[in-house]
């Protein structure tokens, strides 16, 4: 299979809807888990420690970008 081939999964509408809802509550959850990271980081830690809230929060940021990626790939924005 060629790299730049295009695959289009066919979701139905009900689909698209529920994927749009999990991926919405997935959000959620990452930016909680960010929050307490961001909190953590205010926190009087070790520098190991301060790495460590730094590295929760770069982590939630990069799973974000990839959940968007694939969200964006499968299933096409709402109809206005």
């Amino acid at each position: 299979m060629d790299n730049n081939e295009q695959i289009v999964v066919g979701l139905t509408l009900q689909d698209q809807q529920r994927l749009r809802e999990r991926m919405h509550k997935l959000r959620n959850i990452l930016g909680m888990i960010s929050a307490f990271g961001e909190l953590l980081s205010l926190e009087p830690l070790s520098e190991k420690g301060k790495d460590r809230s730094r590295k929760i929060v770069a982590g939630i940021m990069e799973a974000r970008d990839i959940i968007d990626e694939i969200h964006g790939a499968i299933v096409p924005p709402p109809k206005t």
